[in-house]
């Protein structure tokens, strides 16, 4: 789908799923934060606006999203070491790189071109069977701050972005450290 994106000349998406997280009790809370700081009304144009006025941007992910790998790493490492030796990226520091909790951003496509190259085919997934963790889905989630790295774009967190303030509190609320 994102290839296809990049060839009609669309630039800049917003990555969003259903989140649905029935294994926990707050999984909508969770899933509407996200999206309400993607794109409440507020906050979605000046989004768009700050890609335009930035080349380099290629990741905004939701405020207090955004987690150190080593905190939720766990189950996930070697599915990540495996994709990020198919990207062609060098092994992640798990005690200083992060990812996107949730999985929910506004990206620069072009910013994926390492992973959209490896052409991962569906085939390759574990069938969804409400797993929370462990599958190479999970793993994929902690690369695309990797990925846009590689590539050369930077990530700015939404309220960041925005000149928002924030609360860079370490605790994440919808995950416990593995």
């Amino acid at each position: 789908m994102a290839e296809a994106l990049l060839e009609e000349g669309e630039d800049i998406v917003l990555k969003l799923h259903t989140k649905r997280s029935v294994h926990r009790h707050d999984g909508e809370q969770w899933r509407n934060e996200i999206v309400s700081r993607l794109l409440a009304p507020e906050r979605a144009a000046r989004i768009v606006e700050g890609f335009r006025a930035d080349p380099v941007l290629g990741l905004v992910p939701p405020e207090g999203h955004v987690q150190r790998l080593d905190y939720f790493w766990g189950a996930n490492e070697r599915n990540v070491r495996r994709l990020l030796t198919r990207f062609g990226l060098p092994q992640a520091d798990p005690d200083n790189d992060c990812f996107i909790a949730g999985s929910m951003f506004w990206v620069r496509l072009r910013a994926l071109r390492p992973m959209l190259d490896t052409h991962l085919q569906p085939s390759l997934f574990e069938a969804e069977a409400g797993q929370v963790d462990g599958t190479l889905a999970h793993a994929l989630e902690r690369t695309f701050t990797l990925v846009a790295r590689h590539a050369g774009f930077i990530q700015k967190d939404a309220a960041t972005l925005l000149g928002l303030p924030h609360d860079d509190d370490s605790t994440y609320a919808y995950a416990r450290r593995s």
